[in-house]
């Protein structure tokens, strides 16, 4: 058996060769799907002959590129045709690959090939219906963002190729074919994927409660954000803050703050932050304050595994209020546990049952006619 290679190293160097009849191809993207949670594209390469002449299928280098600040990471997810690893799988064609691809800071080049063994006789041919080689995926780096896959055709370098197979032997023994460079002056069809349109995203929002501050005390508050995309990123800016300094931060779909009044300063204040998520939604945040001569501070979180910390619900300050009562409270109102004259005590358990872990509510009423509200995590 005797074949010649005559394509695929002028293919990966760009190089030009004679063309076969004068015979072009076309190519196209098409995009598959968006899927919204993930943050993922799928992008299938499809080919097909311009002319009545159908072409037999030899090798092949697909190449365009795209944008790694908007999508990055190209990975073939299924060999669609010209592949023995497809669906319909056909011998005579070797496993597809992505070799002498690229992703550089400002451009990405997909490279992705086809090749044409010759095992048995018979090839697939490329008519005049579109045909899918592969399908690809791209993770999506910003869902806000529009972003272009470009071919390179016959005047961009390094240049997509595609190579025809002429048999000179039918015989299945003594099967010999030859490989003829196809002209690539068709139509190459580029594709702009724009995750806005096809992703229907909520917006996030934060319930945020008054902030009761000591005089001279700095504190750490949280509150969940709520967002009904299951998969979604978020970060915050301050707009305002009047009477101190405020360090926000955003951890496990919370919203937290670090707060610190003003030297000696004793009143009300006023925090004003943004909320945004990865598809630009915004949500503006005003957190009321109150800096007093003594207020209680209470710990976000605890962590009631009998490890010896963190154990128990702590309110810094709660000594001081003898009458107070503290009230815990599940996301649908249901009333878990009440303390009169806390003592820094409560091991997260209702009627002697261990809660799970997740986010519960609070009511401090001090005995002294301030009332303190707010969101508690239990980890274990």
């Amino acid at each position: 058996m005797k074949f010649f290679r005559l394509l695929p190293t002028a293919m990966l160097f760009g190089l030009a060769v004679s063309s076969f009849a004068q015979q072009s191809y076309d190519v196209q993207l098409a995009l598959k799907k968006i899927d919204c949670v993930a943050a993922q594209a799928e992008v299938q390469v499809q080919v097909r002959t311009p002319t009545d002449q159908p072409l037999d299928m030899g090798d092949a280098n697909y190449r365009f590129e795209y944008n790694p600040l908007s999508m990055r990471n190209p990975k073939i997810v299924s060999q669609d045709n010209f592949s023995n690893q497809a669906a319909q799988r056909n011998l005579n064609y070797a496993p597809q690959t992505l070799q002498g691809s690229r992703e550089l800071a400002d451009k990405g080049i997909v490279s992705l090939n086809t090749f044409f063994t010759g095992s048995n006789a018979g090839t697939q041919q490329v008519a005049k219906n579109w045909v899918s080689v592969a399908t690809l995926r791209f993770d999506i780096a910003d869902m806000r963002k529009a972003s272009d896959l470009k071919w390179h055709d016959d005047k961009t370098f390094p240049i997509s190729g595609m190579s025809h197979v002429q048999v000179t032997e039918k015989d299945e023994v003594t099967f010999e074919y030859d490989l003829k460079t196809v002209n690539a002056s068709g139509y190459f069809g580029n594709l702009r994927i724009d995750p806005m349109a096809h992703c229907k995203n909520a917006s996030p929002s934060v319930q945020a409660i008054p902030v009761h501050v000591p005089k001279n005390k700095m504190v750490e508050v949280g509150f969940p954000i709520n967002d009904a995309d299951v998969v979604d990123d978020h970060t915050v800016t301050v707009l305002t803050i009047g009477h101190g300094t405020l360090t926000p931060s955003i951890y496990n779909r919370q919203l937290l703050l670090s707060y610190s009044p003003e030297r000696d300063f004793v009143g009300k204040d006023e925090a004003i932050l943004e909320v945004k998520d990865r598809f630009g939604n915004a949500e503006k945040v005003t957190v009321p304050i109150t800096v007093r001569e003594k207020a209680l501070t209470v710990f976000n979180g605890f962590s009631p595994n009998n490890d010896g910390v963190n154990d128990y619900l702590t309110i810094e300050g709660i000594e001081k209020f003898p009458n107070n009562t503290v009230s815990v409270f599940d996301v649908y109102g249901r009333e878990l546990h009440q303390s009169k004259g806390y003592k820094n005590n409560w091991d997260g358990k209702s009627d002697g049952k261990i809660l799970m872990e997740g986010t519960y509510y609070y009511v401090i009423e001090d005995g002294e006619g301030e009332t303190y509200m707010g969101y508690i995590q239990i980890k274990y």
